[in-house]
């Protein structure tokens, strides 16, 4: 094992610890070993919320917006405002595939942000997402957690989501049907499950079609059913089989159906940590008695992460599988994928993927989907899968690229209409957002988002803090906006709806006007079918040629920023954070007299004479101080000598300048780095420090250092006197400044009488003399005292 894989397991075992109370990290753990509690419990029971004080946005209608890319939320009240003081998060999505404008979208809803009690808050919409109804809860009044949604072929939604107390067990899951398109849930069965479990439903139209499974992280505290964590109903949810055993139990995993109706499930280990896959080709029969094959270990590169940068107490992404269900070439593929901590790359946290064409008995190299920079301190976090029936694979993750303090995230979007092979640029779709804000007693965003792929393009439900705290948004990219009968290309045949579209009576951006609706403004006019025009044809479509690059400005100094770019009747706007700066309207923008307000992101809008295009984020930084790396240290030398001090110092606005001082006055000429005096003398004695001044006049101090003359002392030594023949001589000294000591006698060396004191046993009169010591140091020698002994007869009376 690498010392990188080595250093990712230990991150992987703690950050375990902080989604259960603990793990036993023993290799050979058997798979029936329980593991302790979970660490998400009930709590208190929900109270009335708290008075909010943070931002709040009036309007839930097309909140924020990333160029032509629309966010919607659905935790909103009946006038379609925010609900000020909630939190949500851990959505996920389920979209009638028989009437595509029917989507419902499940998450965890926390009434206040002043308690972790949490329940199965869901809302729908039944034209595409534009609006939504938030009537409440699944189950009013009962704790609720991990909610995931799905669907069948015939339109009917299904709501799954983890309980306590309500069944034989502690935890268990529970399944509620919708037939409505999710504006009720009538019917609920207990369907045994756990935590982070997730759902499927075969749609595959074979002998499965209909079956919903179900798999589970086994052996903790918020499971039933110890080691079991498989269980399927074959009746359309209206009861579950007793659950089995899935070889290689792993947590924070999926399940997914290929096209032949074998069933996948996609995990990490808790035994190696490692990405493992297995399946069943014989689920989806109700009357078998099926098994799973295990397909081994998925290399994606690296391994999960929990409870680091952006999510402190949550997943940095969950595993997904997804199968391939088109007609094409790629049919059956199944791919994996999810955010890890790589092995081999100077990264954080990448989205990673790899895929299978022989049904998950090999998978391909990992590939690297996020298309940033290698080094520079993001994380790509939340990764999420999804796979059109066309065969498009759509990717969507947070992304920290633009902001290195990893306060803000940005959702991004990439797909490949290649079977993964290859892959568009990352594209972001929502504007930042401080993902740090409004947790509801537990540090996180949740553990995930969840996306649904049809032919147009991907429908996601995800969290964010546009308002200051979390709430649960929709998404919809499509994947060509105005490619009318979805064949991947303009053509003639969507040049006659886009005319049809924008003719009155039928402007209105209804479902079926709606992709033509370019600009965002609710109807088609003549603006959109210039914009049209502009893609159909290929022209007059701004295109940005030299990004805008970080800045850095002293503080009341200025900062300056530009973009090229190229097209017709372009006009420009900047912006500081996404708002728009007033009188910004040129390809360069100065910001002047530069204060902590006016660090962040900035960016420009270009508007050509069809099109607009949003230019990358660049940086505005406030010039940062200079550092001293490291400090002088206090120096001791001899008079006459010389001595040295010296510093390190880094950032601040170059050029870095420095200035030397003794016992605070400025040494003329001391202005490097390193400092020697030659031939010390008494003068030269004292405190010294260096000054450093960066080229915006901001100045440091180093520590202070010491300049000594190392000397040697006797601060006492004993008296002579007499001592009688056979005694005892003994004589002592005190000294100051370590020195070495040599005791002499009538002044000659002592051989080996080094020490602070002098002991001679069994006197004689030849030991008779004057006793001194002599000490000395590095710069000077000092002796005693001379003590004079005499040794003499002693008779007893």
């Amino acid at each position: 094992m690498n010392s990188r894989k080595r250093m990712l397991t230990a991150v992987v075992c703690a950050s375990v610890a902080s989604m259960f109370v603990a793990i036993p990290a023993q290799a050979d753990r058997g798979a029936d070993t329980p593991i302790p509690s979970h660490a998400e419990r009930p709590g208190a029971a929900p109270h009335p919320p708290y008075p909010f004080t943070g931002p709040v946005e009036l309007s839930g209608d097309r909140l924020p917006l990333r160029g032509p890319f629309v966010t919607h939320q659905v935790n909103i009240d009946a006038f379609g405002g925010n609900i000020p003081g909630d939190a949500g998060n851990e959505p996920s999505i389920a979209v009638d595939p028989t009437n595509p404008n029917r989507i419902a979208i499940g998450w965890r809803q926390f009434d206040t942000i002043q308690s972790n009690f949490r329940q199965g808050g869901w809302s729908f919409s039944d034209d595409a997402g534009a609006t939504w109804t938030f009537p409440g809860v699944v189950h009013p009044t009962e704790f609720s957690s991990d909610p995931v949604l799905s669907f069948d072929r015939s339109g009917k939604f299904y709501y799954y989501s983890l309980q306590p107390n309500r069944g034989p067990g502690n935890w268990a899951c529970y399944l509620y049907q919708s037939t409505n398109g999710g504006a009720t849930w009538p019917q609920d069965v207990y369907a045994f499950g756990g935590d982070k479990a997730w759902i499927t439903v075969d749609r595959t139209g074979g002998i499965g079609d209909g079956n919903i499974y179900s798999v589970w992280t086994p052996n903790t505290g918020a499971s039933c059913c110890g080691p079991n964590r498989f269980t399927r109903s074959t009746d359309g949810g209206l009861s579950f089989e007793e659950p089995v055993f899935v070889p290689s139990g792993t947590f924070a995993g999926t399940v997914d159906v290929g096209p032949d109706g074998a069933a996948y499930v996609f995990g990490v280990s808790f035994n190696t940590f490692a990405f493992e896959a297995t399946k069943s080709v014989d689920a989806q029969d109700p009357e078998a008695t099926f098994s799973f094959e295990p397909l081994g270990e998925v290399d994606l590169g690296g391994s999960l992460l929990l409870g680091a940068g952006p999510n402190p107490q949550g997943l940095l992404g969950q595993a997904w599988i997804a199968t391939d269900h088109s007609d094409g070439p790629t049919r059956g593929n199944v791919y994996a994928l999810c955010s890890v901590f790589p092995f081999f790359a100077d990264d954080p946290c990448d989205v990673m993927f790899a895929r299978s064409t022989d049904g998950g008995h090999t998978w391909s190299p990992p590939m690297r989907i996020n298309d940033d920079p290698t080094g520079n301190g993001a994380f790509q976090w939340f990764g999420t899968i999804s796979v059109a029936p066309n065969g498009r694979i759509d990717v969507f993750w947070n992304d920290t690229r633009n902001d290195p303090t990893t306060t803000f995230s940005e959702l991004y979007y990439a797909h490949s209409t290649d079977g993964g092979l290859t892959w568009s640029p990352g594209r972001p779709v929502s504007p930042p957002f401080n993902h740090f804000l409004g947790y509801p007693q537990q540090n996180k965003l949740g553990d995930y988002y969840h996306s649904i792929s049809d032919d147009a393009g991907a429908n996601l439900a995800y969290a964010a803090t546009f308002n200051g705290e979390q709430d649960v948004y929709h998404l919809r990219v499509d994947h060509r906006p105005a490619d009318a009968d979805a064949d991947g290309d303009l053509d003639l045949v969507d040049y006659a709806s886009f005319v049809n579209c924008v003719t009155p009576p039928q402007g209105a951006a209804g479902s079926g006007c709606a992709p033509f609706d370019q600009d965002d403004d609710g109807d088609v006019d003549l603006v959109d079918f210039g914009a049209f025009q502009a893609r159909y044809t290929g022209a007059c479509v701004p295109a940005i040629v030299q990004q805008p690059v970080d800045a850095f400005a002293c503080f009341g100094g200025n900062g300056t920023f530009s973009v090229q770019a190229e097209g017709l009747d372009l006009t420009y706007q900047w912006h500081h954070a996404w708002i728009n700066i007033p009188g910004a309207t040129g390809p360069t923008l100065t910001v002047e007299s530069v204060n902590v307000l006016s660090a962040g992101l900035y960016g420009v809008t270009v508007q050509g004479a069809c099109g607009v295009e949003l230019s990358e984020n660049a940086v505005l930084g406030i010039s940062p101080l200079p550092q001293i790396v490291s400090q002088p240290q206090s120096a001791e030398t001899c008079l006459g000598m010389s001595a040295e001090f010296q510093l390190a110092a880094t950032g601040g606005t170059p050029p870095l300048t420095f200035q030397w001082q003794l016992n605070n006055q400025p040494i003329p000429g001391a202005t490097e780095m390193t400092l020697i005096v030659e031939s010390v003398t008494p003068e030269d004695l004292g405190t010294y420090r260096c000054e450093v001044s960066d080229g915006c006049s901001v100045s440091v101090f180093s520590q202070a250092a010491t300049l000594t003359v190392p000397e040697v002392a006797i601060t006492a030594s004993s008296n002579g006197g007499t001592v009688c023949v056979g005694g005892t001589i003994f004589l002592t000294v005190s000294t100051a400044g370590f020195p070495t000591l040599q005791w002499l006698k009538d002044g000659e060396p002592i051989p080996g009488a080094t020490q602070a004191f002098l002991a001679i046993t069994n006197a004689t009169t030849e030991d008779s003399g004057t006793y001194s010591a002599v000490a000395t140091g590095a710069c000077n020698s000092v002796t005693s005292d001379g003590a004079m002994i005499e040794v003499i007869p002693c008779f007893n009376e």
